[in-house]
């Protein structure tokens, strides 16, 4: 099977974002962040916030949280798009039982699928590792109707690790929101005491 793809900046940016957001402690302190500047902010407007002295440290935290957190990952994923030229050209995928051939427009490539280290599908994208760090941006929309394909060809064909179960995909949203339901029982906690 072929496919062939083109990875806009923006799609990039998308999934910059999915891949870093998908932490459990950054989700913990997407979701903390907010809520220690907005108390923040409502003490020294006025609101009485049971503290023992000035949240500072509460203010600057959640504004580092709340703004520098995303920024940085922005220019991060700017950084990275615009200095990796061969992420930016038309790239073709040639797909059969015993390796991988990927063809772009300043290079070309051949692996085994023995080489892989794993693939990972998440969210709109397929992502096929070299190496721990290292992997092929394929956006599911260019498989069409050969998704359903591939995903056969990876599970019976190789023994690659990969994310393909849904018992996989659902134990990992657990373990992406356990602080998120960590941090409300605690606050639950903190305010039933009260």
């Amino acid at each position: 099977m072929t496919i062939k793809t083109k990875i806009l900046f923006k799609d990039y940016l998308r999934l910059s974002y999915q891949m870093n957001y998908r932490n459990p402690w950054i989700i913990f302190l997407s979701c903390v962040g907010p809520i220690m500047f907005i108390g923040s902010i409502m003490y020294f407007i006025g609101f009485k916030i049971p503290v023992d002295e000035p949240p500072y440290f509460q203010l600057i935290l959640g504004i580092f949280i709340v703004i520098v957190l995303p920024i940085s990952v922005y220019r991060n994923a700017r950084k990275n798009y615009l200095s990796n030229k061969c992420l930016q050209e038309n790239i073709t995928y040639e797909i059969t039982d015993d390796k991988l051939k990927v063809v772009g427009e300043s290079f070309n490539s051949e692996l085994s699928w023995d080489k892989m280290y794993r693939i990972t599908e998440f969210w709109k994208w397929i992502l096929i590792f070299q190496t721990r760090n290292s992997a092929f941006l394929i956006p599911k929309s260019s498989f069409g109707k050969e998704l359903y394909e591939f995903k056969e060809l990876i599970i019976n064909k190789t023994h690659i690790k990969t994310n393909f179960s849904l018992v996989k995909k659902g134990f990992s949203l657990f373990l992406t929101l356990l602080p998120i339901l960590f941090f409300i029982l605690i606050a639950l906690v903190v305010f039933i005491s009260k």
